[in-house]
């Protein structure tokens, strides 16, 4: 899903947030 992409480029240390 595009806004799990979004969250990652932003904070790519949550990545486990998904």
């Amino acid at each position: 899903m595009a806004v799990v992409q979004a969250r990652l480029s932003i904070k790519p240390k949550m990545q486990s947030v998904r």
